[in-house]
């Protein structure tokens, strides 16, 4: 095995992650979209949801085929990194600063997610993905999300959303609502 991915290149293994994720080609520029409301503390199987996500994200900061990668964290407030809203990190050397941004967050507030939708579309050209990670539904509601990211995908062809559900994602419309984003986007919805 070892010899085969040698041959084939690091690159390929990053691939085939991302293809069983349900992650398509390509993945150059991502941008990884955080939801740390306050039920992001609630745990399952004494785990917590934040920690679940930020461990989540750090294993695909580090082992996706991802080229270029920005994180917006939002709440009630939005905090983006690297600060500097244009820029994207060039991976894997810019992993470790990502990821001690996540490690420096704690859970707190509402759950922004369309001006977090925004934030990504409208501070970043020619992006490949959004990552959405969130456990709730939309302050701004269900289908005002649903109308924007419509909107955004007639706008932006080229990017698809990626939703990955943390806690009880199937309660409520918050599953049906996951589901919508990533299919009218060309992304795939995952559960954690």
């Amino acid at each position: 095995n070892k010899e085969l991915r040698d041959a084939q290149g690091s690159n390929t293994e990053g691939a085939v992650r991302a293809e069983l994720l349900g992650l398509k080609p390509p993945l150059n520029k991502v941008v990884f979209v955080v939801d740390r409301s306050s039920s992001m503390n609630e745990a399952k199987e004494a785990v917590k949801r934040w920690e679940d996500c930020i461990q989540t994200i750090k294993t695909w900061i580090n082992f996706l085929p991802v080229q270029k990668a920005a994180l917006i964290v939002f709440g009630d407030d939005i905090k983006v990194y690297p600060q500097d809203e244009k820029s994207m990190l060039k991976l894997p050397e810019g992993a470790k600063e990502l990821t001690n941004a996540l490690d420096n967050l704690q859970p707190r507030g509402g759950t922004k997610t369309q001006a977090a939708l925004w934030k990504a579309y409208s501070s970043y050209d020619n992006i490949d993905a959004i990552i959405l990670f969130t456990d709730g539904a939309p302050d701004e509601g269900i289908d005002s999300v649903l109308t924007f990211v419509d909107e955004m995908a007639r706008q932006k062809p080229n990017t698809r959303i990626y939703t990955v559900g943390i806690g009880d994602y199937f309660n409520g419309q918050m599953g049906r609502f996951l589901r919508e984003v990533s299919k009218r986007t060309g992304g795939t919805f995952i559960g954690r």
